[in-house]
């Protein structure tokens, strides 16, 4: 074989391994494969995975790998993250190579192994699958017919159940952790699993009753009895996927009209961002502002210099303020380079 053709070879290899610049830094590939039968779901002509970068500045957008048949997929990540296929989790690190199989007579349920075969990673890559499979999390009714008291009433034992559900949970979560023998690379990037997965539950019932609510000229107040608890967290907290999630998703809640696409438009931009920095405090803040940041560099919005200065002023997380130099390298290039 030519000399140079396999210098070309070896170097493509050397970075494919090395990863790319991302926004979060330097990531990494995960490798996908995926059975035959993977391709046969007629309800679903493009099998993927769904998946949010470590910081959810992205939010709401999300990241998709396709399968491909006979093809090897790849997604970059910079660290631990949770992937989703039909909303069953996997929790995949930097340069897993992962083949995916579905069962046809199981409404198509994924299950990855490891083309490593590795068995402690083919237990934990089964660890969130089966938590999600057992966990008894307290239900949301929706009722068809209702009155504001069955609203309340619904309120009252979603609270009430929420306690020993989430100790419960816990209690599983550890269970299996040793039941599947996980690592403490796994434990420690699953700590924080089920923060705030609990909240999520009251804001949702909250968002499928808000017309009711909303009438009632409750549903802005109620939603607000979430702020002290996110805004009095340390300054020196470094939010992970579940906490930036919740403060995301609480952010829409509260005001669903500044939508991605409004935060960046020459009239909303100013009103979103000063919106933010009144509402939220300390860490809240810095995340939601950074995401604001970072949907006008993607929109190429011009951000007034005033603006930069206010952002620079309520920064506290240094990783946020490299995310936004690295997203300007990135698109005003073009490309992600190696």
């Amino acid at each position: 074989m030519n000399r140079c053709i396999i210098y070309t070879i070896c170097y493509t290899i050397f970075l494919s391994s090395c990863g790319i610049r991302g926004i979060e830094g330097r990531e990494y590939p995960v490798y996908f494969t995926a059975d035959d039968v993977v391709f046969t779901d007629s309800l679903d002509k493009k099998p993927h995975l769904l998946f949010h970068g470590k910081n959810w500045i992205e939010y709401p957008c999300e990241n998709t790998v396709y399968l491909q048949k006979g093809i090897v997929s790849k997604a970059y990540i910079s660290g631990p993250i949770v992937f989703y296929m039909d909303r069953v989790p996997f929790l995949l690190y930097p340069r897993d190579r992962i083949h995916v199989v579905t069962n046809p007579e199981n409404y198509r349920e994924p299950t990855i192994y490891s083309k490593r075969k590795n068995k402690h990673r083919n237990a934990e890559l089964q660890v969130l699958k089966k938590f999600k499979q057992l966990e008894k999390s307290p239900e949301i009714v929706r009722l068809l017919e209702y009155s504001y008291q069955d609203v309340l009433n619904l309120e009252t034992r979603l609270k009430t159940e929420i306690i020993p559900a989430r100790i419960a949970s816990q209690q599983l979560f550890d269970s299996l952790s040793v039941a599947f023998d996980v690592k403490m690379k796994f434990k420690r990037a699953t700590k924080n699993y089920l923060t705030d997965v609990y909240n999520y539950d009251v804001l949702n019932l909250y968002w499928l009753y808000r017309d009711t609510l909303l009438k009632r000229e409750v549903y802005f107040s109620k939603v607000r009895e979430f702020l002290p608890a996110i805004n009095n967290l340390n300054s020196k907290v470094r939010l992970d996927a579940n906490a930036g999630s919740f403060i995301n998703l609480l952010n829409a809640s509260l005001y669903p009209s500044m939508g991605v696409s409004s935060m960046v438009n020459v009239n909303k931009f100013e009103i979103c961002f000063d919106t933010i920095a009144t509402t939220f405090r300390g860490p809240a803040r810095d995340l939601l502002l950074t995401r604001l940041m970072y949907h006008a560099i993607l929109r190429d919005y011009e951000v007034p210099e005033n603006y930069l200065s206010k952002y620079q002023e309520y920064s506290l997380n240094p990783a946020y303020r490299k995310i936004l130099i690295r997203a300007r390298k990135i698109y005003d290039s073009g490309e992600e380079d190696n």
